[in-house]
Order: structure tokens, then C-alpha cells, then sequence
């Protein structure tokens, strides 16, 4: 996935908001309920949750298939890791 420069330039754009989103992240800017949801906005937010927990699980899963990892300034964020979140947003 990072031979190229485009798909490159995706990585970082997708890793960057991985590390946005994740709380256990030095780069973290979204806010987590008391429960651990993510909240970004109010009224509709369950459409922000959702959404981020399907880019979550299909990055993992394209990470798991190319053997890369979430690189957050130097700490990398294994792929197991985003599917947890994804799940903690499920539940």
C-alpha cells in the first residue's frame, strides 16, 4: 500500500485521523463520552460513531492484509487496536 505516492499520501491522511480519534494517543482531538463513545457533534451523532467504526474496521483490515500498522508520531497502533475501538463504538 505505500509503493506508490498516492497511496502513501492515503496512509498518512488515514493514520492521521486514527491518531485524531484514538484516545490512548498522544495526537488525540475528539472528545469520548464518560461511556467511551466518540462525540463530534450534538443531535445526530450516531451517524459519526457508526461511520467511524466502518473506516475503522476496513483500515484494519487493510493494514492486516498489507502487514502495516498506525504510525502516531512514533508510536504504532497495531491493527487489532482500531478494531477494538470500532467495537467499544458498537457496543
Amino acid at each position: 500500500m505505500t509503493n506508490s505516492g498516492g497511496a502513501q499520501t492515503y496512509k498518512t491522511q488515514a493514520d492521521n485521523f486514527v491518531c485524531a480519534v484514538l484516545p490512548d494517543t498522544a495526537f488525540h482531538q475528539v472528545f469520548i463520552t464518560p461511556g467511551g463513545v466518540i462525540h463530534l457533534r450534538d443531535g445526530a451523532n450516531s451517524q459519526y460513531v457508526t461511520s467511524t467504526a466502518f473506516l475503522f474496521i476496513v483500515y484494519s483490515d487493510i493494514l492486516l492484509r498489507t502487514g502495516q500498522s498506525v504510525l502516531c508520531g512514533a508510536q504504532p497502533v497495531p491493527p487489532a487496536r482500531l478494531r477494538e475501538f470500532a467495537r467499544q463504538q458498537m457496543d
